[in-house]
């Protein structure tokens, strides 16, 4: 693999916790004023999760924020372009409650407000509700509802639709009871996958599990003109068995789904024979192609960021790994024809939060590393601003406690 000029700002991440610490109007230097790391959350460990951008350049950040005493809430904050906090929230029950995925309403009733996903604990087992949240730009929580019809069901993202209702998806171990006597599976069927479509008023008019595989989840639904694109992950195709692995192993599943026809029709899948192969993320670019990622783990263990180019009629394309010793995050489409791909750089003493810019070849443009030396920094969402700019949503290891940490670049990765 040719080798590719990175940025290592260990040294740089200790000066800016020191310069955070001390940060007033008057003293900011312009180019750390734009350009930096900033830490968000109360006492105890804060996760962060995903990223918006808003029209104005305002952030919306999504997290998970965690008490001394360990219950779980949903976090939300609006910063300014400069990632000073506008207003921060935490949102949830008495159950714990795991953030999932914040996206804009762009149609329907809710327009201009933002839909929030999160997983629920329940009090049976590990077993999950899924909740949706409303909120409004101020961070208010307008209306809610759970979902809670199988024994456990754990959504991975959410797709507002342009008839103002909503597309859930992710997975369910609850499986179908049609898949148990599937003969195609010498293995039992753990999970499905997950898609639950509701109305505005959140009315569920649809909850299906799509099985045909051991396991099996659910990713990203992208709406067209008249059918749904379907993203997920599953070891449904048998022939791709290995002994080295078991007999089955997962790869990139790619769906084009019909109102009619709830499992859909493979379009395409993305993968090796005897890796497995997890999708994490996929984004859709503005001339409709799109990239999906995720992570390639060897007989051994060793893990790849995968990538596969994926074409405007949802088949697969070019796929390759990326880079060794990273895990598959978040992608999105930036400007022209290239992704912002972030992933989590594994190391010896733990893991550093990786980004990349990646074209339509899978040609790595550049790539560089940020985490403080024998810490567990891992990735979560990345964004791109109007001008260029890149924001980069992680958490961070810092002393005793972990934090959602908000990272700013110019838009070549660098301060």
């Amino acid at each position: 693999m040719k080798r590719r000029p990175k940025v290592s700002v260990y040294i740089l991440l200790v000066f800016l916790f020191v310069w955070a610490a001390c940060d007033t109007k008057s003293n900011v230097d312009p180019v750390y004023k734009n350009y930096f790391i900033k830490y968000y959350g109360e006492d105890g460990n804060q996760e962060g999760k995903d990223i918006l951008v808003n029209n104005d350049g305002t952030l919306v950040i999504l997290g998970t924020s965690t008490t001394i005493t360990g219950s779980k809430k949903m976090y939300l904050a609006k910063t300014d372009v400069e990632g000073e906090i506008i207003w921060e929230r935490k949102l949830g029950s008495s159950s714990d409650e795991v953030a999932v995925d914040i996206e804009p309403i762009l149609i329907g009733p809710d327009i201009g407000n933002f839909a929030v996903l999160s997983n629920v604990t329940k009090s049976v087992g590990d077993s999950l509700a899924i909740r949706l949240t409303i909120i409004s730009p101020a961070g208010d929580s307008l209306k809610s509802t759970l979902l809670n019809q199988l024994k456990s069901q754990e959504a991975k993202s959410i797709t507002p639709l342009s008839d103002g209702g909503y597309f859930i998806t992710g997975k369910t171990i609850d499986t179908d009871p049609l898949n148990v006597g599937n003969l195609s599976l010498t293995i039992p069927d753990v999970e499905d996958m997950l898609l639950i479509r509701l109305q505005n008023d959140f009315l569920p008019t649809q909850l299906d599990r799509i099985g045909g595989s051991s396991i099996g989840s659910g990713i990203k639904i992208f709406e067209g003109p008249s059918i749904f694109y379907y993203a997920g992950d599953s070891d449904e195709i048998n022939l791709f068995q290995s002994p080295d692995i078991g007999g089955y192993e997962s790869n990139f599943t790619l769906r084009v789904i019909e109102p009619l026809n709830a499992s859909g029709t493979p379009t395409g899948y993305a993968g090796t024979a005897t890796n497995t192969e997890e999708l994490t993320a996929i984004a859709k670019s503005p001339f409709g192609n799109y990239l999906a990622v995720g992570t390639q783990t060897l007989a051994g263990g060793d893990k790849k960021i995968f990538a596969s180019i994926v074409n405007s009629n949802f088949s697969a394309g070019t796929e390759d790994a990326i880079e060794d010793n990273v895990e598959g995050v978040a992608v999105v489409a930036s400007v022209g024809v290239d992704f912002l791909v972030v992933g989590n750089k594994i190391n010896p003493g733990g893991r550093d939060i990786w980004l990349a810019k990646v074209g339509t070849t899978l040609s790595v443009q550049f790539s560089a590393t940020f985490g403080g030396s024998n810490n567990d920094d891992t990735a979560s969402a990345v964004a791109e601003l109007p001008n260029g700019d890149i924001v980069i949503l992680g958490t961070m290891e810092l002393v005793n406690q972990n934090k959602i940490a908000l990272i700013k670049l110019r838009s070549n990765g660098q301060f």
